[in-house]
């Protein structure tokens, strides 16, 4: 049965032991559980694990030596790595932050926080194996892209927006940036909006009391703004406001963190979601250079035909051999034919283009977008449960449906309808039976 991930479990923390393999596996994961380092490094060598879990000492004494020892390994150099410890003032988690794709979670463990976590450093994970499998694609076609990215943080003085109408818990979040970022506060969610709009912030920090429905709504919102689709965003409620976390991550949150909440907490968390954004920036820079005229669509610069079947060909190798999911979206636009007959084949290109362009812009780095044929796109997911992929493309399909396209020498602004159809891989499928499946499947979203 495929699975997720393949997860390390380093678990050193005697007295407090994880014991959260069958939790892992209950949630399509599969653990590999070592108790000394010795057994973690064969495990990396032998399992290729995509993430690692490490429950330090309680007393601290060696965990940096360990960690480091660990990513020694040249097959855990690029691993992401989630600690689990006590470090309340952070000192050692944001120098580690700042040195790898790292994480961390603090006793007890919140089991919607871990895969809240989790399933962000999978990602990294994913984009850095399709860098190198995109590369060995290009090679097909005669181009030479890059097989890894090389990443340096970019936003030493990040800046903030704070959503808040309570005027003592918004002063104590934004004290707790004193010194290391430039923060602005919004009392309501249009003011937000309309700062978000005109600012190129690097996090948005979110406040909720006991009546979250409509900052929840507001979150919902940002996600479906393709200018803030991927920004960084924080939830910060009191307890009465926290029963129900997985609403809260189904509208957009990142990450979620309880009042009063600890001000090295809250810098290290938007500290990491920031790095990572940045990261997957970068990554998704290197995928672009895999895109020339021998493997792109001539109007929409996405990948070709070709590419994608060539493509997708080896994701099923690659999903058969280590038992992971694999999904593909098929995405068919309406209204075109009423573009093309009524306003002229150049408005219907030109429309294209855009949809193409925001389509392209909108799906996660590691996705692999192209145009299938005419009004059509193929996205494949690689690494990606039906269960999650459904969710990301319902939302771009939302995206585009309410986009208004401004097409030159057309007055009015232009609006499409998109059928979204998605299909996960089973045994025996080939790029052809997949695609169909999923093409198959569309319906108007």
């Amino acid at each position: 049965m495929p699975f997720s991930a393949r997860v390390l479990v380093f678990d050193q923390g005697e007295s407090q032991p994880l014991a959260i393999d069958s939790l892992l596996k209950d949630n399509g994961y599969r653990p590999f559980v070592a108790e000394t380092l010795d057994e973690a490094t064969a495990i990396v060598g032998k399992a290729r694990p995509d993430v690692a879990i490490y429950n330090s000492t309680t007393d601290g004494s060696d965990n940096a030596d360990t960690i480091q020892s660990l990513k020694d390994h040249w097959r855990a150099e690029h691993m992401p790595l989630i600690v689990v410890g006590e470090d309340p003032e952070g000192e050692r988690r944001t120098a580690d932050i700042d040195n790898g794709m790292a994480d961390f979670l603090s006793r007890p463990v919140n089991k919607i926080e871990l895969f809240s976590r989790l399933t962000s450093l999978v990602r990294l994970n994913k984009m850095q194996e399709e860098i190198a499998r995109r590369h060995t694609t290009a090679q097909k076609f005669g181009v030479e892209a890059p097989r890894s990215v090389e990443f340096e943080a970019r936003t030493p003085r990040p800046l903030i927006l704070i959503l808040g109408q309570d005027g003592a818990d918004t002063k104590a979040l934004a004290k707790a940036y004193s010194g290391e970022a430039d923060v602005n506060v919004a009392g309501d969610a249009y003011a937000a909006m309309d700062y978000l709009l005109g600012n190129p912030c690097d996090a948005l920090i979110v406040t909720v009391t006991a009546d979250r429905s409509d900052v929840l709504i507001f979150c919902e919102d940002v996600r479906r703004n393709s200018r803030l689709y991927n920004l960084p965003m924080i939830v910060v409620a009191a307890p009465a406001a926290s029963a129900d976390l997985s609403s809260v991550y189904g509208a957009g949150a990142n990450e979620f963190l309880l009042l009063p909440v600890h001000e090295a907490e809250l810098r290290i968390r938007t500290r990491a979601l920031i790095r990572q954004n940045e990261y997957r920036s970068a990554m998704r820079s290197v995928f672009h250079q895999a895109r020339t005229a021998m493997t792109s669509d001539g109007l929409t610069g996405l990948y070709s035909y070709g590419f994608l079947h060539e493509h997708l060909s080896s994701l099923i190798e690659d999903a058969e051999l280590r038992e992971k999911n694999l999904s593909v979206g098929f995405f068919d636009m309406k209204g075109i034919a009423y573009v093309n007959t009524n306003l002229g084949y150049i408005a219907g290109d030109r429309l294209l283009r855009q949809i193409g362009t925001l389509i392209g812009n909108l799906v996660r780095g590691e996705d692999v977008i192209g145009r299938y044929s005419g009004d059509q796109f193929c996205v494949l997911l690689p690494e990606t449960s039906l269960a999650e992929s459904e969710p990301a493309l319902h939302r771009i399909a939302g995206v585009i449906t309410n986009t208004e396209f401004a097409v030159p020498e057309v007055d009015e602004p232009l609006q499409v309808t998109m059928k979204a159809g998605i299909a996960a891989h089973e045994p025996g499928d080939t790029p052809k039976k997949l695609i169909t499946r999923a093409r198959d499947r569309a319906t108007i979203v």
